[in-house]
Formats: C-alpha cells, structure tokens, sequence
C-alpha cells in the first residue's frame, strides 16, 4: 500500500468522535499523572518528562501471542550523547497509562542506533518484569544490563508487553505524550499491522501535535580521553647529524644485502 494512503487512512481513523482508545493510534488519560520528579538512582543524562503532557497517549504495546515480527506497534523518541563522552545508562523513567482491565507482564526497552534522522537498527533490548516501581502509569525500569553509549543521536522506545491478550481491544498501554517539542518527532511502527501497518513515521507526517514522548535516562557520564599521543623529542643539530648517518648506515647494510 502506497505511504499517503496510508497516512490518509491513519488521519481518517484519528479524526473519528466515536472510536475508542483501543481502535486508534492515540488515546486520552482521563487521569493524567502530575510530571513530579525524577526518581531513580546516578545522574540524570537525558530528562524528556516537561513535555505539558495533558494526558494524551501514543500506543506502544506488544502481544507475545502474536507471530514473532509481526506482534508490536511501538513508539520511540530521540535522545542525544554529547560528542566525546560516554554515557553508561543504568535506568530508564517513563509515563503512560491503560484504558483496559489488564496490566501488562512486562515492559521493554529497546534502543535504536540514528537512521537518518529516525530509528534505526536496533542496538538492545532489555526486558524488566512488571510489579514494584513498574507500574501502568509510572515504570522505573531498571535495566539489567547498563547500555554505553559514545557521542551520537539515538532513539530509545518504552514498550508495554501482554504475555497472552489477543489484540488492542483485549491489551493495550500508551506511552505519554506532549506537544513541547524536545529534539526531534517521536516515531511509530506498526509492524503488527494493528493500524494497516506503518514503517517508522513522524508525529508530524500522523498529524498528531502530541510530538514528544515522556521518559528520563539516568546513569553515569565520563569523558573520552583522547588518544595518547606518543612525544618524539626534539634533536639538535649534532642528533640530527647522527640521524642521517645511522639512517644511511642502515640503508648501506640493505643495499649490501641485495647485492650479495
């Protein structure tokens, strides 16, 4: 299906009165969760939460029952390494919310190196079970494994995971959203085909104003020592005498070699 019929048929689908939070990309929080502060342990390296979130939702669920490859609409936004640092992330903050009974098993983060300007390849994904600090509305994701980063544009996505539920109208959970513009667009794919099936598209290409997803990293900075570099110390006129002859010397050894 061509992309602008796709878009057209995804504005179509937003811009109906009656259908409901699970049948669209977007959805309404009737209860907004208050930005607060930052929990978490380190440094705060990236904060994405002061968005003006009014309790707007893009869709970013996974359904394990669903065929590999083809089980997930996910959302993912950008963040920043500065040039000549590392970051070592060890924890990631986000908001959302569910209109449905069910709460998910687990939540994913997945981290997507830059492709040109929106995600690209994926580079990791860590799954952290539901329960604790990992609730339907705030999840302080712990990862298991910290990810390092140097210098770049990546895309982090926060993803909640049904081990069971069929479908969108079953399960469903909806990362917050707000139209403070942070770096660029957020991005969604609907590689289940739950909305006819999207590559990676804008906020901005969806007509949606809501273009900026709520989520903090936390953890550890440093900076890149540059490469050593190894003195050579200067010569004065008798070094640089001795120099060129040694180097003639060796050039004469060869030169003998190659002859007997």
């Amino acid at each position: 299906m061509p992309r602008f019929i796709q878009y057209v048929l995804v504005i179509a689908m937003l811009s109906l009165a009656t259908v409901t939070a699970a049948q669209s990309i977007t959805a309404q929080n009737p209860q907004p969760t208050p930005r607060g502060g930052l929990p978490g342990p380190d440094d705060v390296l990236w904060d994405n939460t002061a968005i003006n979130n009014a309790g707007t939702g893009i869709v970013a669920t996974r359904l394990a029952s669903l065929p590999a490859g083809a089980d997930m609409a996910n959302t993912a936004d950008d963040f920043i390494v500065p040039a000549g640092v590392q970051w070592t992330i060890g924890f990631v903050f986000s908001r959302g919310f569910t209109n449905l009974p069910p709460s998910a098993d687990s939540f994913e983060v997945i981290f997507y190196a830059d492709g040109g300007g929106l995600p690209g390849a994926e580079i990791d994904r860590q799954s952290i079970p539901f329960g604790g600090a990992v609730t339907m509305t705030t999840q302080e994701l712990t990862l298991p494994n910290p990810v390092v980063l140097t210098g770049g544009t990546y895309w982090v996505s926060v993803v909640a995971v049904y081990d069971s539920a069929p479908d969108l109208d079953t399960a469903r959970w909806n990362w917050n959203t707000g139209p403070t513009a942070i770096g660029s667009d957020w991005f969604l794919q609907d590689i289940a085909g739950f909305f006819g099936g999207l590559a990676w598209t804008s906020a901005t290409d969806l007509a949606i104003a809501e273009v900026s997803a709520s989520f903090a990293l936390r953890g550890t900075s440093a900076v890149i020592p540059p490469d050593e570099v190894i003195a050579v110390p200067a010569l004065d006129k008798f070094g640089l005498t001795a120099l060129a002859l040694l180097l003639a010397l060796m050039a004469g050894v060869v030169m003998a070699r190659r002859v007997y």
